[in-house]
């Protein structure tokens, strides 16, 4: 199971990496919609 330590590890990753990620998938679907 995993420790505290690394949940808070992910819930930091997720934090900061959640929204570009998002933004990405968001500008890949407008591009393949624009084309």
């Amino acid at each position: 199971m995993a420790s505290e330590r690394m949940l808070r590890q992910w819930e930091a990753f997720w934090v900061e990496n959640a929204p570009s990620l998002a933004l990405n998938r968001v500008a890949t679907g407008l591009d393949v919609w624009t084309h």
